[in-house]
């Protein structure tokens, strides 16, 4: 089984890439889930994904690396359940040391499952353009770092 986690700042186009990702796959008979991932408690990306009928798990109230357990935890009830391929885990912008308290756990403890660990960041291409071109970016200073 592969887990792919999925990051990019808000409105990046990380859901949408995830669930046409996932009906690729499903067309070539790979079977996928989804973790979503949000500060909240409802999220909007649950819905955009159970829509497009694919199964997925949450992780809410903070992101990966504040609820690594639950993560771990979802990750093994949609192997249980759904026996996947591929797990696609789209994580919340806030995340900050995802390497650090995220991905490299992953890969130390799942790897021992003979799991595959690997992580992708999507860009909105406009917003990298402004920001590269030294323009003001349409959002506040305080969530540059994201």
């Amino acid at each position: 089984m592969k887990i792919h986690l999925v990051g990019g700042f808000l409105g990046s186009g990380k859901t949408t890439a995830i669930a046409n990702t996932c009906k690729i796959l499903s067309n070539k008979g790979i079977t996928t889930s989804v973790i979503t991932n949000d500060q909240g408690q409802y999220l909007v990306d649950s819905r955009f994904i159970q829509h497009a009928d694919i199964p997925y798990a949450e992780v809410t109230g903070g992101c990966f690396c504040c609820n690594y357990n639950q993560l771990d935890t979802q990750i093994s009830t949609l192997k249980s359940n759904h026996n996947p391929s591929v797990i696609f885990a789209e994580f919340v912008g806030s995340c900050t040391d995802l390497v650090a308290t995220v991905l490299k756990p992953l890969i130390e403890y799942r790897n021992a499952d003979n799991e595959q660990v690997t992580f992708s960041s999507i860009v909105d291409s406009q917003l990298f353009l402004i920001y590269l071109e030294g323009k003001e970016l349409p959002f506040s200073l305080e969530t540059k770092y994201i």
